[in-house]
């Protein structure tokens, strides 16, 4: 077994529950897209640095949303206090 195969699961699953919030945002949904499919082209161009660093990029897009959502939810909860 290598760590990709170790691994997939875990990455499978985040992006089935991450899916609800990344795509009820059509903005942040073409965004998302569009990072996956540069990622692709980049690796179809056997361009691995920039595979790399546009992976990195869409990594980025998700914590953005999480920080946003972590943020609204706790400005929720402050408001029904």
């Amino acid at each position: 077994m290598n760590i990709y195969e170790a691994i997939s699961p875990l990455l499978r699953q985040g992006h089935i529950d991450r899916r609800p919030d990344s795509f009820s945002d059509p903005a942040v949904a073409a965004r998302i897209v569009a990072a996956h499919r540069e990622v692709f082209l980049a690796l179809v161009r056997r361009e691995p640095d920039a595979a790399e660093r546009l992976l990195r990029e869409h990594f980025q897009i998700g914590d953005e949303l999480r920080r946003r959502n972590l943020i609204t939810s706790y400005e929720s909860q402050e408001q029904a206090s």
